[in-house]
């Protein structure tokens, strides 16, 4: 309960004695300096003492209007799980909060460490390396199951379909752990990990036995039916936990340990294995690396356990009727990224070959375009992560500082921080790029490459790398946006991008050839940096701005 007294027209407040804060308290962002200063609610009432149990739809208003005034804005709210300030006020009403002290939030910004900004800056290296122990990984089980008979798409589609499972999954994962009020809370995280691995599973052995019925429906044989099966359930069982372990914050030892299982896989095979064939090899390696895995998260969470707070800290999570429709855009946006990424390769095998080019050699050739370019976007994603990471400091430390209603400083202030970090995104892409280039050109007719990679087009790469530019330049923008709690203009802008890719990319295939397909990559990725771009304009222009602190 709260108690206000109105004394001779004139507003003012009871402040509790002896409390240092009350049940609902709004507290920054991991990292942040903050200073917290307790207030009380001040609403007008009679000339008595007056008691008041919850809020009606009146309170819930001039509770916004005063946590507006104590410098709750609607990026603390959001940060915060809610929509706007008048949300977070509905939820407090909803909860039962009588809310006797607020914390008021005021944010100085705070350099990233420099630990924090190398573990940023080492994440696509780290990724990169993830990446190349997979793609042996994914060499030995293509030999593995065509050493019993399965057919090579099979392989293909188990496995693409698992890619594109683990991506929509560790989108919410992530959204998920990001409405935790703290994350360092592990009861949440375990909660969170538990139910999301869980439903990603189960979701995975819906679409394998899909996958499994149009197979026996084909008549495919029986290999190839356990290949679409291994494919589609064990990547995307094996992706699942090491990508928690990144959500955690131990991304290196996520790597480390699928480092440590697939050389001792490499070791057993070559000194004692071998003898019983690579299946049997590729089935232990697989759950060696699983049960490493599995261990090294139920340590971090029973670490976590043993020094958890006294406080509890919520766990704003949408109800359960609401959950799947809040889930959709994140799983749309994890699956339309990597489905733009397969698009642009999968576009270059409906051209026509030209003169001098055999299949084989096509198909080599753009797969090594496209994966070097995949390589450059992959390197430069930790300077995304140190922008989304720096994204709030900044925002609080602009409405600290820039004067009330000012929305056009305010708009300043943020595409300035934007086109800052847009800048160093570009030019790491750039020297990426160069480096890509001359490296290329250098060891392909030197080293002779091209007769384990096949032959390398300049032309194409360097149309591929000037398409994966934009497209990291599109991700970025796009990362912005869920941020700021709009994946529905994300997943718009992906998808548009996505369609524009592939129909473009089939005209010029016909039209002309394979070689010239790969233009449709630079088309897809300037549609999507334009629409993120227009998306962001919307968001943060004066009149949008006002429109979406008023409400």
């Amino acid at each position: 309960m709260i108690r206000y007294k109105k004394r001779r027209n004139k507003l003012t407040r009871i402040v509790p004695q002896n409390k240092t804060g009350g049940k609902f308290q709004l507290s920054a962002k991991p990292g942040l300096q903050t200073l917290l200063v307790t207030t009380t609610l001040v609403v007008a009432a009679k000339d008595e003492e007056v008691v008041v149990d919850g809020y009606l739809l009146e309170r819930e208003l001039e509770l916004s209007a005063f946590l507006e005034t104590q410098g709750v804005t609607d990026t603390v709210a959001v940060s915060r799980g809610a929509g706007n300030v008048f949300e977070l006020a509905h939820q407090l009403r909803l909860k039962g909060e009588t809310l006797p002290l607020l914390t008021k939030v005021v944010a100085a910004e705070t350099v990233p460490s420099k630990k924090r900004l190398f573990s940023n800056l080492m994440r696509g290296p780290l990724t990169l390396g993830v990446m190349a122990l997979m793609m042996l990984g994914l060499a030995f089980y293509q030999n593995a199951f065509t050493s019993i008979g399965a057919p090579g798409w099979t392989l293909l589609l188990g496995l693409s379909m698992g890619t594109i499972l683990v991506s929509a999954a560790m989108q919410v994962l992530g959204w998920q752990l990001a409405m935790l009020a703290n994350p360092k809370d592990k009861s949440g995280v375990r909660f969170i990990l538990r139910g999301g691995l869980a439903l990603s599973l189960g979701l995975a052995g819906l679409v394998t036995l899909i996958l499994e019925g149009i197979a026996l429906w084909l008549e495919v044989p029986l290999s190839g039916m356990i290949a679409l099966g291994i494919g589609c359930v064990g990547l995307t069982w094996l992706m699942l936990l090491s990508g928690s372990l990144a959500l955690m914050g131990s991304p290196f030892l996520a790597g480390g340990l699928l480092a440590l299982a697939f050389g001792l896989t490499a070791l057993a095979y070559n000194f004692g294995l071998a003898e019983y064939g690579l299946f049997p090899t590729l089935i232990g390696g697989y759950w060696l690396v699983c049960t490493l895995l599995n261990v090294a998260i139920a340590f971090k969470l029973h670490e976590a356990r043993a020094k958890k707070k006294k406080e509890k800290t919520p766990v704003y999570l949408p109800p359960k009727g609401q959950f799947f429709y809040k889930a959709l855009p994140y799983l749309g946006y994890g699956t339309f990224s990597v489905g733009y990424v397969l698009t642009g390769q999968l576009c270059g095998w409906t051209g026509s070959l030209p003169e001098g080019w055999f299949w084989d050699n096509a198909i080599k050739t753009l797969t090594l375009v496209h994966l070097l370019g995949l390589m450059s976007l992959v390197l430069s994603q930790g300077v995304t992560e140190s922008a989304l990471q720096s994204f709030w400091n900044t925002m609080f430390k602009i409405q600290k500082e820039v004067a009330f209603n000012d929305y056009s400083a305010i708009t300043r202030s943020v595409w300035s921080f934007l086109k800052r970090y847009l800048r160093l995104l570009l030019l790491c892409q750039f020297l990426i790029a160069l480096f890509l280039i001359g490296f290329g050109t250098w060891a392909w007719p030197e080293l002779g490459l091209d007769l384990i990679f096949g032959p390398l087009h300049m032309p194409m790469l360097l149309a591929v790398l000037l398409g994966y530019s934009l497209l990291a330049w599109g991700l970025f923008e796009c990362g912005l946006l869920l941020t700021l709690a709009q994946p529905w203009v994300a997943v718009r802008a992906l998808l548009i991008a996505t369609g524009v890719q592939l129909v473009s990319g089939v005209t010029l295939g016909w039209v002309s050839s394979f070689e010239v397909s790969v233009v449709s990559v630079v088309i897809g990725g300037i549609c999507l940096v334009l629409l993120t771009h227009q998306g962001l304009s919307r968001l943060l222009s004066p009149a949008s701005y006002g429109l979406y602190q008023a409400f």
